[in-house]
């Protein structure tokens, strides 16, 4: 994905998940799970599930399915290095990913700059990009604009955050 912060179209941060192993995080990031949820159910950067998600590999992957069901539930962050954006006049998040829907899982997208999180996206109540048809089986391009919250901000952080319990999975890139 790109975490494009423009100033004259300048990119402040692009993570291709190039440096991302297993459970290991790309360099620079950190991969988290609530005090209160499994400790062991992590975002993974090789698809251990082996699902038909048409991104080209490493890319960051909640697969709740791939965990099973259990007594605690999932929650997991992935969680970027600290940005400088004093000198942004506009900021832009843009990423592409799958999301497949089941009963209780969901992903957030948030961000900070005091310490506390804020919520700038959450995934729908329904498949992105799934399909069963492999023909029809994508991923989606996804922009958000962070400007109001995020320029002239010194410290800046960005979060992908999954919730569920034996749901499926969130994909991105």
């Amino acid at each position: 994905f790109i975490l494009n912060f423009s100033l004259s179209a300048q990119t402040w941060l692009s993570e291709d998940c190039s440096t991302a192993n297993g459970e290991i995080p790309p360099e620079n990031w950190t991969s988290e799970t609530d005090e209160t949820a499994s400790s062991t159910e992590v975002w993974r950067w090789d698809n251990p599930g082996n699902r038909d998600i048409p991104m080209e590999p490493p890319f960051a992957i909640f697969d709740s399915d791939y965990y099973g069901s259990g007594i605690l539930k999932e929650e997991a962050y992935w969680i970027s290095p600290t940005i400088d954006l004093s000198n942004a006049n506009q900021v832009t998040l843009e990423f592409d990913h799958q999301f497949r829907y089941w009963e209780n899982n969901q992903g957030f997208i948030q961000f900070r700059t005091d310490g506390e999180w804020h919520l700038v996206y959450n995934t729908p109540m329904n498949d992105v990009g799934f399909s069963y048809n492999s023909d029809s089986n994508q991923v989606v391009k996804h922009a958000i604009d962070l400007s109001l919250w995020l320029t002239n901000e010194p410290e800046v952080q960005i979060r992908f955050h999954y919730e569920g319990n034996w749901g499926y999975w969130w994909a991105i890139d």
